[in-house]
């Protein structure tokens, strides 16, 4: 079987703004939002140094790729056609 989930780091620093960010985008994806930008534990974990950064990360928590973007060329060399 394969899996993927797609979540949302926000690097907002106020509540509010991550909120009306979501509804505005109409981000339809896991949101997740710690309030403290690149000094919360996402970042740091996953060395998110800049956005819009796309990760695929397994399921053990370990980076598989990073900045994927594009044609998806990458995910289909993971996962295959």
């Amino acid at each position: 079987m394969r899996f993927m989930c797609l979540l949302f780091y926000c690097k907002c620093r106020n509540a509010e703004d991550w909120k009306k960010g979501i509804e505005r985008d109409s981000l339809v994806w896991e949101n997740v939002c710690d309030l403290k930008g690149f000094a919360g534990a996402v970042p740091l974990t996953y060395r998110v140094n800049g956005i819009p950064n796309l990760y695929l990360i397994g399921p053990d928590g370990e980076i598989i790729a990073n900045e994927i973007y594009g044609t998806g060329q990458k995910i289909n060399e993971i996962f295959g056609d």
